[in-house]
């Protein structure tokens, strides 16, 4: 391998003639765009400046990617020892073919297009297990599938008509690591389920999805820690549940700009961040609980209407939800180190405030509201917020208390 000089031409096959196929090219980039990775078989750049490397080492450009070989087996020592476990790069960004042409050849660095061939049974249920067989070609599924095994890839597959389930609990997915076998993968009509995967780090493998008709829930994925890889996907049409997750510590990576239902982030231990989900304006319910590690709401900017706001047993500091103007309810229970609900300072119509076992709240802030969101009635419920002032209570009651409308109150010690 040679250190290739700037501009000299790329993508043809012996003899200099051009390739009747598409090159492969890295994720994200567009034909020709230059870029560098650290691997120890193409050199590396750090804090831009380019380390000394050996001669047969050079920097990867975009346009290259349809030449270069799988990385070697290097054994590193000194100063790029690191790189070891980064040997994959290399061969995952190029190995990402143009949706025209979504298969990668097995004898040539090329792209290859796949012809229509739709699949499904008279069960309209298609299981893989392992060497997808006779559905590796399949383009469009028309029923679910359940993917039992990802040792195989379903190269051609962009729809799935139906459910997608891609689990440990009936069969062997314990030790898989990835989704690489879904990369064509761009459509789903019913739901997508990604659960109970104990070595699963990375949902790379999704990163060409854009829409699912029913819900997603990613569950119990042992060694995730971001949602890189989801931000094709920018429509779900029911509900998205992120779920017990040991590891996660950020939803970055999730493009999603429009949730049909209800967002449930739940029991996510060293979650610190929900900015993810700063594009949604609007959802039924926003359901956040038991994420230990998640002080604030920071990044939901653009949240302007909720069915509900569900706080439950989080660490919270502060609830800045600064553009919410109306919900249906609101729910703040079990926030020990809440102080103050003055981050929803412009919501204005809610009929439900449920406030609980808050042991540091000692402000409410809610000046902005002053009507119920529907009908005449308040329900307003403060219990077991020691450091509360019955007054705080009290002037909220007594500002919704206007005009037809009626507070009910428990908890309430007023006059």
């Amino acid at each position: 391998m040679h250190r290739r000089a700037a501009g000299q031409a790329v993508g043809t096959g012996t003899g200099g003639q051009e390739r009747a196929r598409a090159p492969l090219r890295p994720a994200g980039l567009e034909q020709g765009e230059d870029f560098s990775l650290p691997h120890p078989a193409y050199g590396e750049t750090r804090s831009d400046k380019v380390l000394p490397v050996p001669d047969e080492w050079f920097n990867v450009y975009a346009r290259d990617c349809g030449i270069i070989p799988p990385p070697k087996d290097f054994d590193i020592v000194g100063p790029f020892s690191d790189f070891k476990k980064q040997e994959t790069v290399i061969e995952e960004q190029c190995s990402v073919c143009p949706p025209e042409s979504p298969v990668r050849s097995t004898t040539a660095q090329t792209c290859e297009p796949c012809d229509p061939v739709p699949c499904t049974n008279t069960a309209r249920r298609i299981v893989v297990q392992g060497d997808p067989g006779k559905y590796a070609k399949c383009t469009d599924v028309d029923g679910d599938l359940d993917l039992s095994n990802l040792s195989g890839a379903m190269a051609c597959l962009a729809r799935v008509r139906g459910y997608v389930f891609v689990t440990e609990v009936a069969y062997s997915n314990a030790a898989v690591s990835s989704l690489d076998g879904l990369k064509t993968l761009r459509e789903v009509d019913g739901s997508l389920t990604v659960a109970y995967m104990p070595m699963l780090g990375s949902l790379a493998g999704l990163a060409n999805l854009t829409r699912v008709g029913g819900s997603v829930e990613l569950r119990e994925l042992g060694q995730l820690r971001s949602l890189a890889g989801l931000g094709s996907l920018k429509v779900i049409g029911t509900d998205l549940t992120i779920a017990d997750n040991p590891f996660l510590e950020t939803l970055e990576g999730l493009g999603i700009e429009q949730v049909g239902r209800d967002v449930y982030v739940d029991s996510n231990p060293k979650l610190t961040s929900v900015a993810a989900l700063g594009r949604l304006s609007t959802v039924n319910d926003l359901y956040l609980r038991n994420n230990a590690a998640l002080a604030g709401l920071d990044g939901l900017s653009g949240l302007t209407a909720v069915r509900s706001v569900w706080l439950i047993d989080g660490a919270f500091t502060s609830l800045a939800l600064p553009t919410l103007q109306k919900a249906e309810s609101i729910v703040v229970t079990r926030c020990p180190n809440l102080t103050s609900l003055r981050g929803l300072f412009g919501l204005a119509a809610c009929s439900n405030l449920y406030v609980t076992e808050n042991a540091q709240l000692v402000s409410l802030g809610l000046d902005a509201l002053t009507r119920p969101l529907t009908g005449t009635i308040f329900t307003l419920v403060s219990l077991d917020n020691p450091m509360l002032p019955a007054s705080e209570i009290c002037m909220l009651k007594s500002r919704l208390s206007t005009g037809d409308n009626r507070v009910s109150c428990t908890g309430c010690s007023c006059d």
